[in-house]
């Protein structure tokens, strides 16, 4: 008799364990754990990281220039040397790796004292990992749109759209980067502000990002950043 109710002990459990992971898998993995215990990096200062301290640090002694061309986001941005790809010494990098909308809006304030030409800002996937929704990322992300637009009224604003991830990543952001660009094109018309799609130049046939433009499905490679200075020249250089 022990021995039945020990095999029907383990066999519940296993089928507990399945259910479980199933559950969590169709809520959107890792995703929806994040979202429920809201884990994030921590630390004692920001909560964001010594990285972010670092690059944060650093910004607010370089020079600001009114004829700046500004480049403000995550690691889609930290990553790539704009002004060489570009071909345009006029743009700085203020890009931080792991950065979230939240994170912009600290620092937003200090690297602005002196007004730019043009500003284009590149945030909101790595909120994603942080278990947000699209519309509460859009939230944060408008109130730097309207702190651009009382400290900058006459500078151009470019906000770019989060990009498509490859096929086997789909189930971990669902349906919020296309949800995230619709909400981002109305702000951009609220704020007169100019949109920048990356998200239908940079897909294949399905829907997906383009293969030989990353090698994590996130992150670009130099045939992504290539694909995509065709897309800004125009808007930097004009």
């Amino acid at each position: 008799m022990k021995e039945i109710l020990f095999i029907f002990s383990i066999v519940f459990n296993l089928f507990a364990i399945l259910f479980i992971y199933f559950f969590i898998c169709k809520k959107g993995g890792m995703r929806f754990i994040k979202k429920k215990l809201r884990i994030q990096q921590v630390h004692e200062d920001n909560g964001f990281g010594p990285y972010y301290d670092q690059r944060k640090s650093l910004f607010k002694y370089l020079p600001q220039q009114s004829d700046d061309i500004l480049f403000i986001g995550h690691s889609l941005i930290d990553g790539c040397e704009w002004a060489e790809l570009l071909e345009n010494p006029r743009i700085k990098n203020r890009g931080i790796n792991g950065e979230i909308v939240k994170g912009v809006l600290i620092r937003v304030e200090e690297i602005l004292i002196t007004p730019p030409a043009k500003i284009f800002l590149m945030i909101g996937t790595n909120d994603i990992d942080h278990g947000y929704e699209a519309p509460e990322i859009l939230k944060n992300y408008e109130k730097i749109i309207v702190f651009l637009n009382q400290r900058c009224p006459d500078t151009k604003i470019y906000l770019i759209s989060m990009l498509p991830v490859f096929k086997h990543l789909r189930h971990q952001v669902n349906t919020i980067p296309e949800d995230f660009n619709t909400g981002l094109l109305k702000l951009t018309n609220k704020y007169n502000c100019h949109y920048v799609d990356l998200y239908n130049q940079l897909q294949d046939a399905n829907g997906h990002l383009v293969e030989n433009y990353s090698n994590d499905g996130w992150h670009l490679m130099g045939e992504g950043y290539v694909k995509v200075k065709g897309i800004l020249w125009p808007l930097v250089n004009d």
